[in-house]
């Protein structure tokens, strides 16, 4: 965080972001007092932009930095698979930066199927691993299956106790 900050604010940047994170990923109030998927895939995300933050300053010779950045984000996408900021942020922020400077077609182009083939390293990994082990069905409810199969228990809640769930959330956020 500090180093991002750094490379978009300077000193000013280095301790906002720096102290953000470390509020953010550190208050008990928003569930951090145990690792759970979040506190995994959430660094992932903050690599995946820092990565690209540096190809874009590296152009033309980023592309192993674009190739890094796909694989944290792909990365975070397995930690939590709702956290695909990272990726997404790094795909449009070389869309941006290629509107921006003008380089040519061919370097956005290896731009993007460096971050396309770096998110491609941590996916293909998993597949492999899932067909040693559960199977590719398997790894599809671990990710996907089980949260479409607990929805019933989340909507069979009263919707009391969900608006207590929301106002304790937004309570939180404000402190």
């Amino acid at each position: 965080a500090a180093r991002a900050g750094s490379m978009l604010g300077g000193t000013r940047g280095t301790v906002a972001a720096a102290f953000t994170c470390a509020a953010l990923l550190a208050d008990p109030r928003l569930g951090t007092r145990e690792v759970d998927a979040e506190t995994v895939g959430v660094p992932l995300v903050l690599l995946a932009a820092l990565l690209a933050i540096e190809g874009v300053r590296r152009r033309p010779d980023g592309l192993l930095w674009f190739c890094a950045s796909g694989a944290a984000g792909s990365a975070a996408i397995l930690a939590k698979q709702n956290l695909a900021d990272g990726l997404v942020f790094c795909l449009a922020l070389v869309a941006a930066e290629a509107k921006t400077s003008r380089p040519g077609a061919g370097q956005k182009a290896r731009a993007l199927g460096c971050v396309g083939l770096g998110a491609a390293v941590p996916a293909a990994t998993a597949l492999v691993w899932s067909a040693t082990s559960t199977g590719p069905r398997g790894l599809w409810f671990s990710l996907y299956g089980f949260r479409i199969a607990s929805s019933g228990a989340l909507f069979g809640q009263s919707s009391a106790s969900q608006v207590a769930r929301l106002h304790e959330m937004l309570r939180a956020s404000l402190l």
